[in-house]
């Protein structure tokens, strides 16, 4: 009798210790989705707030060179720490003393210059364009005052992967803040003649987790939206 009153008890703590570690991986995943979905809606927010560094200097180049519902490709020409000193800021005049002109080359070459952020079969891709060889063909971007055709096409190494297990991805364009009522709202793609309008850029990403609830049987999901505001528009 106290042998099988011992089964019947370890098989209930077993029963319990099971329980606890469905829903401490569940929880896992969970928090592994949440951290992955928010650090990758900052890396789009930071590189998209950042477009249009320069513009003067390329002509002004749209800020944002494709708005579609699903892809988003932003232009920067961004200050480089060309002499390795530390900084990127212009202390004395260009070329002299400690630091040099810093401010951009007018090229669209560097780490992200030109970044397309788009959804490939449930990843969410960051794309780098290069400048290198400087022999150019592929893309057909011809922008007045820079080299023609500035950005081939990437190899396949410049595609970041940020997260996975992503069920959406999609852009907004406003003219003015939206509100509730998401008045000055662009129809996308927004046409050539239109990019230089965007002021408010909102990104929505829905995720799930990379397996399913063993309690529940379902995937767990987040839903992130956010507003960026175009600074060098």
């Amino acid at each position: 009798i106290s042998m099988a009153v011992g089964v019947v008890i370890l098989l209930g703590l077993y029963d319990v210790l099971d329980q606890n570690q469905k829903v401490y991986r569940a929880q896992q995943e969970v928090n592994t989705m949440t951290s992955q979905v928010r650090s990758a809606m900052d890396i789009m927010a930071r590189t998209i707030r950042s477009a249009g560094n320069n513009r003067r200097a390329l002509k002004l180049a749209p800020a944002v060179y494709v708005a579609d519902t699903d892809v988003i490709r932003i232009l920067s020409d961004l200050p480089q720490d060309y002499n390795g000193d530390g900084d990127t800021f212009d202390i004395t005049s260009p070329g002299t003393a400690d630091d040099e002109n810093e401010n951009g080359d007018l090229q669209l070459n560097d780490a992200d210059e030109d970044v397309t952020f788009f959804l490939d079969n449930g990843q969410l891709i960051k794309r780098n364009f290069s400048d290198d060889p400087p022999v150019e063909s592929g893309d057909g971007v011809n922008l007045p005052g820079i080299d023609p055709d500035p950005n081939p096409l990437p190899p396949e190494e410049s595609d970041v992967i940020l997260a996975d297990n992503i069920l959406e991805l999609s852009f907004r364009y406003y003219t003015l803040p939206p509100g509730e009522t998401n008045a000055g709202e662009l129809t996308t793609p927004v046409l050539p003649a239109n990019l230089n309008q965007i002021q408010i850029v909102r990104i929505r990403m829905v995720a799930q987790t990379e397996h399913r609830d063993r309690q529940t049987g379902r995937f767990r999901t987040i839903d992130l939206q956010t507003e960026v505001d175009l600074r060098n528009r």
